[in-house]
């Protein structure tokens, strides 16, 4: 990470509008990274990924309880690579090489915007999920 120096704090007085926010950050303040309290609807979902296409470092908060949580909400579940559940057929099963059994298989639609997300467990205890982007 650059160290620039300096920080800047910029307030979100409505809610409703975190999203173009944190776009607005992106185009008129060129940083180097964002940091985002509490990423929880849609449309912060695709500005967070937006950000992080850009190549903006992101640190964020989602509420979700667990990582699993996370992955079954389908607003914050983007935010992980899209992760779906699909149906192989009995030869592509077969072929398959992930180690998982029968003919469901997670996959991920696309690559995480966190590659390594943090589950609060309680006060000064975390659990890390390191390399979240390798399938």
């Amino acid at each position: 990470m650059k160290n620039s120096g300096f920080s800047r704090r910029m307030e979100v007085p409505d809610r409703n509008k975190q999203h173009q926010q944190m776009i607005e950050a992106v185009q008129n303040h060129s940083p180097d990274i964002i940091i985002i309290d509490e990423i929880g609807t849609s449309q912060e979902v695709q500005a967070a990924q937006t950000i992080a296409h850009r190549g903006v470092s992101l640190i964020a908060t989602a509420h979700g309880g667990s990582l699993a949580a996370a992955v079954r909400n389908n607003v914050l579940k983007p935010l992980l690579g899209g992760i779906e559940t699909v149906i192989f057929s009995a030869k592509a099963a077969e072929r398959d090489t992930t180690g998982q059994q029968g003919k469901h298989r997670t996959v991920r639609n696309e690559p995480p915007t966190f590659s390594t997300p943090l589950e609060i467990l309680k006060p000064r205890y975390v659990r890390i999920y390191h390399s979240l982007a390798d399938p």
